[in-house]
């Protein structure tokens, strides 16, 4: 997934790595600052900054761990394309979210760190301003199913009613019943954890009425999260911070309220 911490360009000699990337220690020590900064107000107090320093590793891994290399050229070469010679919706989707993850840290190296640079500062600002391009390209085509849903959803509207109807449904009782009754894995088929995942979603979309690609990018450490609030509060409901969505830079994190149940 997008914050997955799988290092995409193993190196060499894996022995002498830390983190699963081999950097140097001043790299290093530059990198946490950058987590840090992330973190902090003053860099957009980020819920899991850990995602931006490892997508500046990765990248700095890639062209040769050294700032001076770190250009646009050698972005694009060095670990744009490789990524992309294997392409599929979820590797796409990565890239994009490691290249906005590159350009927080490249705007964090101008602002916080211009006396390193010297004269790569120019360089830097040359990746900003190819980034955005650069994701927007690597946009997932539109297929002919997606024309038809978005075509369909224009004409058929949701009401009430048909909420309703559908929790009044032998699909959604035969979903709750699974999920009241989770026992084993090994006890339930392929299609029993579909209906029960699909019942979930629906449960969630109605009661908070968020676009679908928050609950797209609602992952297992922001389900965790709000699971270790829960314990610590005991409180009767919970809320689920989802940090990475579509608007997340205007808007913050969004949020995914729950009972306990």
């Amino acid at each position: 997934d997008d914050n997955s911490e799988v290092d995409l360009f193993e190196p060499v000699d894996s022995s002498s790595c830390v983190e699963a990337v081999c950097i140097d220690t001043d790299l290093q020590r530059l990198i946490e600052e950058f987590k840090q900064h992330v973190a902090s107000i003053d860099g957009g107090a980020k819920v899991r900054p850990e995602a931006y320093s490892l997508a500046a590793k990765q990248i700095l891994n890639a062209v040769g761990n050294n700032i001076a290399l770190l250009t646009k050229d050698k972005v694009y070469s060095l670990y744009v394309n490789p990524m992309l010679t294997q392409q599929s919706e979820l590797r796409v989707k990565t890239i994009r979210t490691k290249l906005k993850h590159l350009e927080y840290f490249c705007k964090y190296l101008i602002e916080e760190k211009a006396q390193l640079l010297g004269a790569e500062s120019a360089e830097m600002t040359r990746i900003i301003s190819a980034l955005p391009a650069w994701r927007q390209s690597l946009k997932r085509k539109c297929l002919a199913e997606d024309v038809a849903r978005r075509v369909q959803d224009v004409a058929e509207k949701i009401y009430p009613k048909d909420i309703a109807t559908y929790l009044l449904s032998d699909y959604a009782k035969s979903a709750n019943h699974l999920l009241i009754s989770a026992g084993s894995a090994s006890g339930y088929s392929s299609y029993d954890f579909i209906r029960a995942r699909n019942h979930l979603l629906v449960l969630l979309s109605v009661s908070n009425a968020h676009r679908t690609g928050v609950l797209t990018n609602f992952t297992i450490n922001d389900y965790k999260t709000g699971l270790d609030q829960l314990a610590r509060t005991n409180a009767e409901s919970l809320v689920f911070m989802i940090a990475e969505h579509k608007t997340a830079g205007t808007h913050g994190a969004a949020t995914l309220a729950v009972s306990s149940e």
